[in-house]
Protein backbone atom coordinates (compact mmCIF):
# COMPACT_ATOMS: atom_id res chain seq x y z
CA UNK A 1 0.00 0.00 0.00
CA UNK A 2 0.94 3.59 -0.87
CA UNK A 3 2.84 5.28 2.35
CA UNK A 4 1.29 9.38 2.11
CA UNK A 5 4.01 12.02 1.83
CA UNK A 6 5.33 13.78 4.95
CA UNK A 7 4.28 16.98 5.40
CA UNK A 8 7.69 18.67 4.30
CA UNK A 9 7.19 16.82 1.24
CA UNK A 10 3.80 18.14 0.37
CA UNK A 11 5.22 21.90 1.11
CA UNK A 12 7.93 20.85 -1.49
CA UNK A 13 5.85 19.45 -4.11
CA UNK A 14 3.47 22.95 -3.16
CA UNK A 15 6.36 25.04 -3.99
CA UNK A 16 6.75 23.04 -7.56
CA UNK A 17 2.96 23.01 -8.03
CA UNK A 18 3.15 27.25 -8.11
CA UNK A 19 6.35 27.58 -9.80
CA UNK A 20 6.54 28.12 -13.35
CA UNK A 21 9.92 28.30 -13.76
CA UNK A 22 12.58 25.52 -12.83
CA UNK A 23 13.86 26.21 -9.00
CA UNK A 24 17.34 24.60 -7.48
CA UNK A 25 17.67 22.58 -4.21
CA UNK A 26 19.60 25.11 -2.61
CA UNK A 27 16.13 27.56 -3.01
CA UNK A 28 14.00 24.36 -1.71
CA UNK A 29 16.28 24.05 1.20
CA UNK A 30 16.28 27.76 1.98
CA UNK A 31 12.57 28.21 2.19
CA UNK A 32 12.22 25.03 4.26
CA UNK A 33 15.23 25.56 6.12
CA UNK A 34 16.94 21.95 5.95
CA UNK A 35 20.06 20.26 4.03
CA UNK A 36 20.35 19.82 0.54
CA UNK A 37 20.50 16.02 0.89
CA UNK A 38 17.26 16.08 2.73
CA UNK A 39 15.59 17.50 0.12
CA UNK A 40 17.08 15.59 -2.96
CA UNK A 41 15.54 12.59 -0.97
CA UNK A 42 12.36 14.02 0.16
CA UNK A 43 11.95 14.91 -3.95
CA UNK A 44 12.79 11.07 -5.15
CA UNK A 45 10.31 10.16 -2.35
CA UNK A 46 8.13 12.28 -4.43
CA UNK A 47 8.95 11.01 -7.77
CA UNK A 48 7.79 7.42 -5.97
CA UNK A 49 4.69 8.93 -5.19
CA UNK A 50 4.11 10.34 -8.29
CA UNK A 51 5.45 7.11 -10.34
CA UNK A 52 1.65 5.54 -10.97
CA UNK A 53 0.52 8.57 -12.73
CA UNK A 54 1.90 9.14 -16.43
CA UNK A 55 1.51 12.58 -16.99
CA UNK A 56 2.79 13.89 -13.71
CA UNK A 57 6.23 13.50 -13.52
CA UNK A 58 9.27 15.58 -11.85
CA UNK A 59 12.25 16.69 -13.97
CA UNK A 60 15.82 17.54 -13.03
CA UNK A 61 18.32 18.97 -15.01
CA UNK A 62 21.59 19.85 -13.36
CA UNK A 63 22.73 23.61 -13.72
CA UNK A 64 18.85 24.37 -14.21
CA UNK A 65 17.11 23.34 -11.36
CA UNK A 66 13.73 20.79 -10.54
CA UNK A 67 10.10 21.62 -12.44
CA UNK A 68 7.37 19.45 -12.55
CA UNK A 69 6.04 18.60 -15.51
CA UNK A 70 2.14 18.71 -15.50
CA UNK A 71 -0.49 20.15 -17.57
CA UNK A 72 -3.08 22.17 -15.76
CA UNK A 73 -5.82 19.16 -15.15
CA UNK A 74 -2.53 17.01 -13.65
CA UNK A 75 -1.95 19.86 -11.19
CA UNK A 76 -5.75 20.15 -10.20
CA UNK A 77 -5.33 16.17 -9.61
CA UNK A 78 -2.12 16.75 -7.06
CA UNK A 79 -3.71 19.06 -5.12
CA UNK A 80 -7.22 17.61 -4.77
CA UNK A 81 -5.13 14.05 -4.08
CA UNK A 82 -2.38 15.47 -2.29
CA UNK A 83 -2.31 19.01 -0.73
CA UNK A 84 -6.42 19.30 0.09
CA UNK A 85 -6.46 15.36 1.02
CA UNK A 86 -3.91 14.96 3.00
CA UNK A 87 -3.68 12.15 5.46
CA UNK A 88 -6.69 9.56 3.93
CA UNK A 89 -7.12 8.54 0.38
CA UNK A 90 -10.38 7.01 -0.16
CA UNK A 91 -9.37 3.64 -2.06
CA UNK A 92 -11.50 2.42 -5.83
CA UNK A 93 -14.37 0.48 -5.44
CA UNK A 94 -13.70 -3.12 -7.57
CA UNK A 95 -16.14 -1.72 -10.11
CA UNK A 96 -13.41 1.33 -10.97
CA UNK A 97 -10.21 -0.85 -10.46
CA UNK A 98 -11.60 -2.92 -13.66
CA UNK A 99 -12.60 -0.09 -15.19
CA UNK A 100 -9.06 1.05 -14.80
CA UNK A 101 -7.47 -2.21 -15.38
CA UNK A 102 -9.79 -2.19 -19.15
CA UNK A 103 -8.47 1.06 -20.02
CA UNK A 104 -4.67 0.47 -19.04
CA UNK A 105 -4.79 -2.87 -20.38
CA UNK A 106 -6.37 -0.89 -23.98
CA UNK A 107 -3.95 1.66 -24.30
CA UNK A 108 -0.83 -0.16 -23.69
CA UNK A 109 1.80 -1.00 -26.47
CA UNK A 110 3.18 -4.14 -24.79
CA UNK A 111 1.99 -6.66 -21.84
CA UNK A 112 1.18 -5.47 -18.40
CA UNK A 113 2.11 -7.68 -15.22
CA UNK A 114 -0.22 -8.00 -12.55
CA UNK A 115 2.61 -6.70 -10.29
CA UNK A 116 2.31 -3.41 -12.02
CA UNK A 117 -1.30 -3.58 -12.24
CA UNK A 118 -1.33 -3.65 -8.23
CA UNK A 119 1.30 -1.07 -7.47
CA UNK A 120 -0.59 1.35 -9.51
CA UNK A 121 -3.59 0.35 -7.62
CA UNK A 122 -2.47 0.18 -4.17
CA UNK A 123 -4.01 -3.38 -4.06
CA UNK A 124 -2.59 -6.90 -3.50
CA UNK A 125 -2.00 -9.43 -6.50
CA UNK A 126 -4.87 -11.38 -5.48
CA UNK A 127 -7.20 -8.19 -6.06
CA UNK A 128 -5.92 -7.55 -9.31
CA UNK A 129 -6.44 -11.80 -10.19
CA UNK A 130 -10.01 -11.32 -8.43
CA UNK A 131 -10.59 -8.24 -10.78
CA UNK A 132 -9.28 -10.11 -14.07
CA UNK A 133 -12.38 -12.37 -13.94
CA UNK A 134 -14.52 -9.42 -14.37
CA UNK A 135 -12.15 -7.79 -16.67
CA UNK A 136 -12.75 -10.71 -19.07
CA UNK A 137 -16.43 -10.97 -19.11
CA UNK A 138 -16.72 -7.73 -19.93
CA UNK A 139 -13.79 -8.19 -23.02
CA UNK A 140 -16.07 -11.36 -24.38
CA UNK A 141 -18.72 -8.50 -24.78
CA UNK A 142 -16.71 -7.68 -27.76
CA UNK A 143 -15.30 -11.09 -28.68
CA UNK A 144 -11.38 -9.67 -26.90
CA UNK A 145 -9.38 -12.16 -25.02
CA UNK A 146 -7.28 -11.86 -22.25
CA UNK A 147 -3.99 -13.32 -23.05
CA UNK A 148 -1.85 -14.25 -19.62
CA UNK A 149 1.69 -14.83 -20.53
CA UNK A 150 3.54 -16.49 -17.25
CA UNK A 151 6.16 -14.48 -16.16
CA UNK A 152 5.45 -11.96 -19.49
CA UNK A 153 2.03 -9.84 -18.29
CA UNK A 154 -1.02 -9.88 -19.39
CA UNK A 155 -2.57 -8.53 -22.71
CA UNK A 156 -6.08 -8.30 -24.62
CA UNK A 157 -6.03 -10.26 -27.91
CA UNK A 158 -8.74 -9.91 -30.28
CA UNK A 159 -9.24 -7.94 -33.90
CA UNK A 160 -8.88 -4.10 -34.98
CA UNK A 161 -13.16 -3.60 -35.36
CA UNK A 162 -13.36 -5.75 -31.85
CA UNK A 163 -10.61 -3.20 -30.11
CA UNK A 164 -12.23 -0.51 -31.38
CA UNK A 165 -15.90 -1.08 -30.06
CA UNK A 166 -14.52 -1.74 -26.58
CA UNK A 167 -12.20 1.52 -26.92
CA UNK A 168 -15.33 3.47 -27.96
CA UNK A 169 -17.85 1.67 -24.97
CA UNK A 170 -14.68 2.99 -22.43
CA UNK A 171 -14.92 6.66 -24.05
CA UNK A 172 -18.64 6.60 -23.71
CA UNK A 173 -18.69 5.45 -20.11
CA UNK A 174 -16.71 8.49 -19.64
CA UNK A 175 -18.70 10.88 -21.00
CA UNK A 176 -21.29 10.59 -17.64
CA UNK A 177 -18.62 12.47 -15.65
CA UNK A 178 -18.54 15.14 -18.77
CA UNK A 179 -14.63 13.45 -19.07
CA UNK A 180 -15.61 13.69 -22.93
CA UNK A 181 -17.33 16.94 -23.06
CA UNK A 182 -14.59 18.64 -21.60
CA UNK A 183 -12.08 17.44 -23.88
CA UNK A 184 -14.36 18.19 -27.02
CA UNK A 185 -14.99 22.03 -25.86
CA UNK A 186 -11.00 22.51 -24.28
CA UNK A 187 -12.16 22.98 -20.99
CA UNK A 188 -9.47 21.17 -19.19
CA UNK A 189 -7.94 24.93 -17.77
CA UNK A 190 -10.63 24.99 -15.89
CA UNK A 191 -11.14 21.27 -14.90
CA UNK A 192 -12.18 21.72 -11.35
CA UNK A 193 -14.70 18.73 -11.04
CA UNK A 194 -12.67 16.34 -8.96
CA UNK A 195 -10.50 14.06 -8.65
CA UNK A 196 -11.74 10.99 -10.94
CA UNK A 197 -13.24 13.48 -12.83
CA UNK A 198 -9.42 14.82 -13.45
CA UNK A 199 -8.57 10.96 -13.91
CA UNK A 200 -11.33 10.90 -16.59
CA UNK A 201 -9.84 13.49 -18.31
CA UNK A 202 -6.45 11.81 -18.45
CA UNK A 203 -8.04 8.50 -19.44
CA UNK A 204 -9.31 10.14 -22.56
CA UNK A 205 -5.74 11.62 -23.52
CA UNK A 206 -4.10 8.38 -22.82
CA UNK A 207 -6.57 6.29 -24.83
CA UNK A 208 -6.68 8.93 -27.66
CA UNK A 209 -3.88 11.92 -26.97
CA UNK A 210 -2.85 15.18 -29.20
CA UNK A 211 -6.59 14.45 -31.11
CA UNK A 212 -8.27 17.78 -31.56
CA UNK A 213 -11.92 16.51 -30.60
CA UNK A 214 -13.58 20.24 -31.20
CA UNK A 215 -12.49 20.42 -34.98
CA UNK A 216 -13.82 16.87 -35.55
CA UNK A 217 -17.05 17.91 -33.74
CA UNK A 218 -16.91 21.10 -36.27
CA UNK A 219 -16.48 18.75 -39.61
CA UNK A 220 -19.59 16.44 -37.98
CA UNK A 221 -21.50 20.13 -37.75
CA UNK A 222 -21.15 20.87 -40.95
CA UNK A 223 -21.60 17.18 -42.18
CA UNK A 224 -25.50 17.59 -40.27
CA UNK A 225 -25.98 20.95 -42.64
CA UNK A 226 -25.14 19.34 -45.64
CA UNK A 227 -27.55 16.43 -44.84
CA UNK A 228 -30.10 18.91 -43.84
CA UNK A 229 -31.01 17.12 -40.29
CA UNK A 230 -28.96 16.41 -36.60
CA UNK A 231 -28.05 13.43 -34.75
CA UNK A 232 -29.14 13.13 -31.50
CA UNK A 233 -26.58 14.19 -28.42
CA UNK A 234 -25.61 10.69 -28.33
CA UNK A 235 -25.56 10.01 -31.93
CA UNK A 236 -23.24 12.99 -32.17
CA UNK A 237 -20.92 11.82 -29.62
CA UNK A 238 -20.46 8.33 -30.76
CA UNK A 239 -19.64 9.56 -34.34
CA UNK A 240 -17.04 11.78 -32.45
CA UNK A 241 -15.63 9.45 -29.95
CA UNK A 242 -15.56 6.62 -33.52
CA UNK A 243 -13.58 9.11 -36.04
CA UNK A 244 -11.09 9.94 -33.23
CA UNK A 245 -10.43 5.97 -32.48
CA UNK A 246 -10.30 5.92 -36.16
CA UNK A 247 -8.00 8.75 -36.35
CA UNK A 248 -5.58 7.58 -33.39
CA UNK A 249 -5.32 3.99 -34.82
CA UNK A 250 -4.55 4.99 -38.41
CA UNK A 251 -1.33 6.76 -36.82
CA UNK A 252 -0.25 3.48 -35.77
CA UNK A 253 -1.44 1.83 -38.69
CA UNK A 254 -3.94 0.15 -37.34
CA UNK A 255 -6.54 0.39 -40.09
CA UNK A 256 -9.84 -1.43 -40.02
CA UNK A 257 -10.82 -4.35 -43.14
CA UNK A 258 -14.48 -4.63 -44.18
CA UNK A 259 -15.85 -7.10 -46.21
CA UNK A 260 -15.90 -5.89 -50.14
CA UNK A 261 -19.52 -6.77 -51.09
CA UNK A 262 -20.45 -4.87 -48.07
CA UNK A 263 -18.41 -1.89 -48.66
CA UNK A 264 -20.10 -2.22 -52.00
CA UNK A 265 -23.63 -2.02 -50.48
CA UNK A 266 -22.68 0.79 -48.69
CA UNK A 267 -21.50 3.18 -51.30
CA UNK A 268 -25.01 3.14 -52.80
CA UNK A 269 -26.17 4.59 -50.09
CA UNK A 270 -26.43 8.51 -49.65
CA UNK A 271 -25.16 8.16 -46.15
CA UNK A 272 -21.73 7.30 -47.86
CA UNK A 273 -21.29 10.41 -49.93
CA UNK A 274 -21.22 11.87 -46.62
CA UNK A 275 -18.76 9.69 -45.04
CA UNK A 276 -16.86 10.46 -47.82
CA UNK A 277 -16.96 14.36 -47.45
CA UNK A 278 -16.13 14.04 -43.98
CA UNK A 279 -13.25 11.61 -44.04
CA UNK A 280 -12.02 14.16 -47.21
CA UNK A 281 -12.38 17.14 -44.45
CA UNK A 282 -10.12 15.26 -42.29
CA UNK A 283 -7.54 14.59 -44.39
CA UNK A 284 -7.61 17.90 -45.44
CA UNK A 285 -7.55 19.33 -41.91
CA UNK A 286 -4.87 16.65 -40.31
CA UNK A 287 -2.94 15.57 -43.52
CA UNK A 288 -4.01 11.68 -42.78
CA UNK A 289 -4.85 9.37 -45.18
CA UNK A 290 -8.63 7.97 -44.46
CA UNK A 291 -8.83 4.07 -46.50
CA UNK A 292 -12.26 3.24 -48.07
CA UNK A 293 -13.32 0.42 -45.18
CA UNK A 294 -12.62 3.55 -42.52
CA UNK A 295 -15.31 5.53 -44.47
CA UNK A 296 -17.15 2.41 -45.12
CA UNK A 297 -17.38 2.26 -41.17
CA UNK A 298 -18.40 6.18 -40.79
CA UNK A 299 -21.07 5.41 -43.18
CA UNK A 300 -22.48 2.65 -40.91
CA UNK A 301 -22.28 5.34 -38.06
CA UNK A 302 -24.26 8.02 -39.88
CA UNK A 303 -26.72 4.89 -41.11
CA UNK A 304 -26.93 3.82 -37.70
CA UNK A 305 -27.25 7.32 -35.91
CA UNK A 306 -30.73 8.60 -34.04
CA UNK A 307 -31.39 12.08 -35.39
CA UNK A 308 -33.39 14.93 -34.15
CA UNK A 309 -36.81 15.74 -35.53
CA UNK A 310 -39.64 18.15 -35.00
CA UNK A 311 -42.76 15.13 -35.30
CA UNK A 312 -45.06 17.84 -33.66
CA UNK A 313 -46.09 18.99 -37.15
CA UNK A 314 -48.07 15.44 -37.73
CA UNK A 315 -50.11 16.73 -40.33
CA UNK A 316 -47.41 18.84 -42.69
CA UNK A 317 -44.90 15.95 -42.30
CA UNK A 318 -46.53 12.42 -42.08
CA UNK A 319 -47.34 11.93 -45.52
CA UNK A 320 -44.08 13.13 -46.97
CA UNK A 321 -42.20 11.44 -44.54
CA UNK A 322 -44.10 7.99 -45.11
CA UNK A 323 -43.71 8.34 -49.15
CA UNK A 324 -40.21 8.81 -48.38
CA UNK A 325 -39.46 6.00 -46.47
CA UNK A 326 -38.36 2.48 -46.83
CA UNK A 327 -42.38 0.26 -47.30
CA UNK A 328 -41.01 -2.44 -45.32
CA UNK A 329 -40.01 -0.22 -42.66
CA UNK A 330 -43.46 1.59 -42.50
CA UNK A 331 -45.15 -2.38 -42.72
CA UNK A 332 -43.20 -3.45 -39.96
CA UNK A 333 -44.05 -0.02 -37.64
CA UNK A 334 -47.80 -0.55 -38.20
CA UNK A 335 -47.37 -4.34 -37.44
CA UNK A 336 -45.04 -3.58 -34.11
CA UNK A 337 -48.53 -0.55 -33.55
CA UNK A 338 -51.28 -3.54 -34.04
CA UNK A 339 -49.32 -5.78 -31.93
CA UNK A 340 -48.70 -4.10 -28.85
CA UNK A 341 -52.29 -2.40 -29.17
CA UNK A 342 -53.76 -6.12 -28.76
CA UNK A 343 -51.69 -7.13 -25.72
CA UNK A 344 -52.98 -3.52 -23.94
CA UNK A 345 -55.90 -3.44 -25.01
CA UNK A 346 -54.55 -0.29 -26.48
CA UNK A 347 -56.32 1.37 -29.67
CA UNK A 348 -52.61 3.44 -31.48
CA UNK A 349 -54.04 3.23 -34.89
CA UNK A 350 -54.61 6.81 -34.83
CA UNK A 351 -51.61 7.90 -33.42
CA UNK A 352 -50.08 9.59 -36.37
CA UNK A 353 -47.22 11.01 -34.18
CA UNK A 354 -46.28 6.76 -32.76
CA UNK A 355 -46.26 6.10 -36.29
CA UNK A 356 -44.29 8.90 -37.10
CA UNK A 357 -41.85 8.29 -34.29
CA UNK A 358 -41.09 4.87 -34.79
CA UNK A 359 -40.98 4.76 -38.39
CA UNK A 360 -38.08 7.32 -38.00
CA UNK A 361 -36.59 5.29 -34.57
CA UNK A 362 -36.82 2.03 -37.14
CA UNK A 363 -34.74 2.68 -40.41
CA UNK A 364 -31.46 3.14 -37.68
CA UNK A 365 -32.46 0.67 -35.72
CA UNK A 366 -32.64 -1.93 -38.67
CA UNK A 367 -28.77 -0.54 -39.63
CA UNK A 368 -27.85 -0.84 -36.18
CA UNK A 369 -29.04 -4.59 -35.65
CA UNK A 370 -28.25 -5.68 -39.66
CA UNK A 371 -24.29 -3.99 -39.15
CA UNK A 372 -23.75 -4.67 -35.46
CA UNK A 373 -23.75 -1.33 -34.13
CA UNK A 374 -24.37 -1.10 -30.27
CA UNK A 375 -26.63 1.35 -29.02
CA UNK A 376 -26.62 2.29 -25.57
CA UNK A 377 -29.93 3.00 -23.78
CA UNK A 378 -29.27 4.15 -19.87
CA UNK A 379 -33.35 4.26 -19.44
CA UNK A 380 -33.27 0.43 -19.78
CA UNK A 381 -33.40 -0.31 -16.11
CA UNK A 382 -35.68 2.10 -15.12
CA UNK A 383 -38.06 1.31 -18.11
CA UNK A 384 -38.01 -2.33 -16.78
CA UNK A 385 -38.57 -1.33 -13.21
CA UNK A 386 -41.00 1.09 -13.73
CA UNK A 387 -43.27 0.20 -16.88
CA UNK A 388 -43.07 -3.95 -17.07
CA UNK A 389 -46.14 -4.01 -18.98
CA UNK A 390 -45.22 -2.02 -21.65
CA UNK A 391 -41.78 -3.51 -21.65
CA UNK A 392 -43.48 -6.80 -21.88
CA UNK A 393 -45.33 -6.39 -24.49
CA UNK A 394 -42.71 -4.27 -26.78
CA UNK A 395 -40.75 -7.46 -26.39
CA UNK A 396 -43.26 -9.36 -28.18
CA UNK A 397 -42.36 -7.24 -31.00
CA UNK A 398 -39.34 -9.02 -31.40
CA UNK A 399 -40.87 -11.69 -33.45
CA UNK A 400 -41.59 -9.07 -36.31
CA UNK A 401 -38.28 -8.38 -36.70
CA UNK A 402 -37.18 -11.28 -37.52
CA UNK A 403 -40.32 -12.33 -39.74
CA UNK A 404 -39.27 -9.35 -41.74
CA UNK A 405 -35.48 -8.82 -41.69
CA UNK A 406 -34.29 -11.82 -40.38
CA UNK A 407 -33.32 -10.47 -37.18
CA UNK A 408 -32.57 -10.66 -33.92
CA UNK A 409 -33.46 -7.49 -31.48
CA UNK A 410 -31.47 -6.03 -28.81
CA UNK A 411 -32.91 -5.28 -24.99
CA UNK A 412 -31.74 -1.89 -25.86
CA UNK A 413 -33.42 -1.67 -28.53
CA UNK A 414 -36.61 -3.13 -27.46
CA UNK A 415 -36.62 -0.40 -24.48
CA UNK A 416 -36.61 2.56 -26.62
CA UNK A 417 -39.44 1.09 -28.96
CA UNK A 418 -41.30 0.98 -24.88
CA UNK A 419 -40.57 5.02 -24.75
CA UNK A 420 -42.47 5.25 -27.88
CA UNK A 421 -45.22 3.09 -26.63
CA UNK A 422 -45.24 4.39 -22.68
CA UNK A 423 -45.38 8.36 -24.80
CA UNK A 424 -48.59 6.81 -26.54
CA UNK A 425 -50.09 6.23 -23.79
CA UNK A 426 -49.81 9.06 -21.88
CA UNK A 427 -51.08 10.88 -24.88
CA UNK A 428 -54.39 8.99 -25.11
CA UNK A 429 -55.08 11.50 -22.05
CA UNK A 430 -54.71 15.20 -23.35
CA UNK A 431 -52.58 16.51 -26.26
CA UNK A 432 -49.44 18.77 -24.76
CA UNK A 433 -47.78 21.93 -25.94
CA UNK A 434 -44.42 21.96 -24.49
CA UNK A 435 -40.71 22.49 -25.55
CA UNK A 436 -38.56 19.98 -24.57
CA UNK A 437 -34.89 19.46 -24.95
CA UNK A 438 -33.49 15.59 -25.03
CA UNK A 439 -30.15 14.10 -25.82
CA UNK A 440 -31.37 10.55 -26.00
CA UNK A 441 -33.73 11.06 -28.67
CA UNK A 442 -37.34 11.22 -30.07
CA UNK A 443 -39.25 8.56 -27.96
CA UNK A 444 -37.48 10.27 -24.96
CA UNK A 445 -38.74 13.65 -25.60
CA UNK A 446 -42.15 13.12 -25.99
CA UNK A 447 -42.21 10.86 -22.89
CA UNK A 448 -41.06 13.54 -20.60
CA UNK A 449 -42.98 15.98 -22.57
CA UNK A 450 -46.49 14.27 -21.99
CA UNK A 451 -45.64 13.49 -18.42
CA UNK A 452 -44.78 16.81 -17.40
CA UNK A 453 -48.55 18.44 -18.92
CA UNK A 454 -49.98 15.79 -17.08
CA UNK A 455 -48.07 16.85 -13.94
CA UNK A 456 -48.67 20.29 -14.92
CA UNK A 457 -52.13 20.87 -15.55
CA UNK A 458 -51.53 24.38 -16.48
Amino acid sequence: MRENLSERQREILNILLNKESPITIGEISKLLDVSNKTVRNDLDRIEEFLLPYSNIKIEKKPGVGTWLYADECSRQFIKELVIKDCDYIEPWSSKERQFYIIQRLLRAPESITMQMLADELYVTRATIYRDLEDVEKWLDQYELKLNRKQKCGIEILGTESNWRKAAAEILVALKKDEGIKKVINNQQKNYDNGVKSCMDYNNVKQLIPDIDFQKIGEIIGQAEEKMGYLFSDEAFTCLLIHIAISMERLKHKKDIEMDKKQLEVIKGKKEYEIAEWIAGKIEEEFRIAIPEAEVGYISLHILGAKIQENTYLVDDITNDLLDDMDLSIVKLANEIILLIGNILSVDFTEDERLLIGLVLHLRPTINRLKYGLRIRNPLLTEIKEKYPSIFGASWAASVLFEKHFGLRVTEEEIGYIAIHIGAALERQSRKARVVVVCSSGIGTAQLIATRLKKRLQN
